[in-house]
């Protein structure tokens, strides 16, 4: 079970390389020093020979001598050229060197990649991955088999594609010494091991030395991974400001932090803002509402850029320890506390670019209070003031020692009154609409009367190569997007239908009386952009008629008849609000048959 990492680790290797010549070197042969022994015995022959001579016949009766010959029986001594049979350990291993600075982690797996070989140090030293620094013998113990390896080294060459590698080889002994272990995973120490060839079962992992396999030899070498020394914090003499590494050395309550690190008096500037307004703001977890407000007159920091003021609103769940925002406010006075911690949260950006997108400095809230005295039930619609303190601080959200501290004031009333005096359509200023909208064949003048449409008709191009066709199965819905002429100038070069409720998609849809908001049926949509910012058309009228629909490949036949798209404004929770005087858009009667292209081998 302790292999899946390894198993990704493989198949990503898998995909990087490529095949070269066999690195083996050829083991020493065993018959070499018997052959040279064997001409001993031949040179003993020759005595046994002059007994021939006729004059002497009666001392060949010495039965004893010619037997000496026997001693050439030495040798067989030569059984010791047989330990080369022992495969796991060639008398010469070929050296191994690697270029460990491209030691590369994965999970708890260490791994360099070549193009042909590779080496790979695996820890399997606890379930969750954790690598522990010490000093580990490779040959002993649990580290003998790569079934059982706690710390694993491997080396593979000759990777042949679709199969794999030709030859791999795991470590007979040595010793891995990890120096030190980063915040981040990260290692380095030295390494020196001899590796052997083996084969390991892919189900059971167990490593088999093969016969007469080669070895391969890593001479003491340190190896480094990305570790980074760690930070030692600084705090000596300092009553607050950072230790250095990302904490604080101390806070001082009601004072400020000075530039030596001491706590004084705070002597800070007072700040006047502009008109609070209620904003849509945007997370990771989806859109937001705070109230933002810039600084009068740009007077922190650098007056020719802005500075801007956001003042968010938090609820913590105890029982689920997550943060989410809040919806809705109630009336009375809430005490600023600190910031990291606080459900009601004051943030600064001095000299804000929103087009370079940088930020000179941060300041969060020090103390101060802020006074809902009117609330709009279930919203976080309020009206209000606020005095507070807010001071400089770092991106750990440490206050700077020396850094600026201002004193703030402000107002606000967000109250938003719906406004549709004289209006026959259009926006209430609210997010909601006036009357109950224009017919389908009228739009929303400027001055919110309905009048006598009057639309730029397109074409869409329906040709199969025309239409692009994406799926979004976790969503359930099917995205089709054209191109069209004329083409509207800065206008993206695609309008999109959207398919939701794939099931029951097959029908006839009628787009009367549809809204953005609408996650069902049929929605069609075009995006230009201007300079006031990005125009939205959304479908006002007409009919699309699907007769024809494959959710599995997205092949599909429509017809679209009458369609009619204007100009809206999206608000909360996407809906969508015709704008008053805003531009419309025809389709030209057609119907597309779209089918997917036929998959590549």
């Amino acid at each position: 079970m302790k292999r899946f990492l390894t198993i990704a680790v493989i198949a990503l290797a898998l995909i990087v390389f490529t095949a070269c010549g066999d690195s083996k070197k050829t083991t020493p042969e065993p018959t070499d020093e018997p052959t040279d022994q064997t001409e001993e015995p031949t040179d003993q022959t020759d005595e046994p020979t002059n007994p021939t001579d006729p004059t002497e016949p009666t001392e060949p009766t010495e039965p004893t001598e010619p037997t000496e010959p026997t001693e050439p029986t030495e040798p067989t001594e030569p059984t010791e050229p047989t330990e080369p049979t022992e495969p796991t350990t060639p008398a010469t291993c070929t050296g191994l060197s690697v270029d460990w600075s491209d030691l590369t982690m994965y999970q708890s797996n260490f791994f360099y990649l070549g193009d042909d070989p590779a080496v790979y140090m695996e820890f399997y030293q606890s379930s969750d991955g954790t690598v522990t620094a010490g000093t580990y013998d490779l040959g002993a113990g649990d580290n003998a088999n790569y079934k059982t390896c706690t710390e694993c080294v491997r080396y593979m060459t000759d990777y042949v594609e679709d199969e794999g590698y030709a030859h791999q080889y795991f470590q007979k002994s040595g010793t891995l010494k990890i120096d030190g272990v980063d915040d981040n995973g990260n290692i380095k120490g030295t390494i020196a091991a001899t590796l052997i060839e083996v084969t390991i079962n892919s189900d059971t992992y167990e490593s088999t030395p093969v016969a007469g396999g080669a070895c391969f030899e890593i001479e003491t070498a340190n190896f480094d991974s990305g570790y980074e020394e760690p930070c030692v914090p600084e705090c000596n003499g300092k009553q607050c400001g950072s230790d250095g590494c990302g904490g604080s050395c101390g806070t001082c309550e009601g004072q400020a932090c000075s530039a030596d690190f001491q706590c004084v008096p705070f002597n800070c500037e007072s700040l006047e803002f502009d008109e609070v307004k209620l904003a849509t703001a945007s997370s990771w977890s989806g859109t937001y509402k705070r109230y933002e407000a810039y600084v009068k007159n740009n007077a922190a920091g650098n007056t020719n850029v802005p500075d801007l003021l956001m003042i968010t609103f938090y609820t913590y769940d105890a029982e689920e320890d997550a943060w989410s925002y809040r919806t809705e406010l109630l009336e009375g006075t809430e005490t600023l506390a600190s910031f990291e911690n606080d459900e009601t949260t004051v943030l600064m950006y001095e000299d804000y670019d929103v087009e370079e997108e940088t930020v000179g400095g941060y300041f969060v809230q020090e103390s101060g209070t802020l006074n809902f005295t009117e609330v709009k039930a279930g919203t976080l619609e309020s009206k209000g003031n606020g005095s507070f303190r807010i001071m400089q601080v770092d991106s750990d959200l440490v206050q700077i020692a020396g850094g600026k501290c201002y004193d703030a004031s402000l107002t606000w009333d967000t109250i938003c009154i719906p406004n549709c005096e004289g209006k026959q359509c259009g926006s209430d200023g609210c997010g909601g609409t006036c009357g109950e909208g224009c017919g389908v064949d009228e739009t929303c003048s400027a001055e919110f009367q309905c009048v006598a449409d009057s639309c730029t008709e397109i074409t869409l191009n329906t040709t199969n190569e025309d239409i692009y066709a994406t799926a979004y199965s976790d969503y359930n819905y099917y995205d089709y997007a054209f191109t069209f002429t004329p083409e509207i100038e800065d206008a993206e070069d695609e309008l999109e239908i959207v398919f939701y409720d794939l099931a029951t998609i097959v029908t006839s849809h009628n787009l009367a009386g549809t809204n953005y908001a609408d996650e069902h049926g049929i929605l069609i949509t075009l995006w230009e952009e201007s300079d006031a910012g990005n125009i939205m058309y959304f479908q006002k009228k007409g009919t699309v008629n699907v007769t024809a629909f494959d959710s599995e490949t997205g092949n599909a036949t429509v017809e679209l008849s009458n369609i009619k798209l204007e100009e809206v404004e999206v608000g909360d929770n996407y809906y969508s609000v015709p704008v008053a005087g805003g531009k419309c858009l025809s389709i030209k009667d057609t119907t597309f048959t779209y089918t997917a292209p036929a998959e590549e081998d």
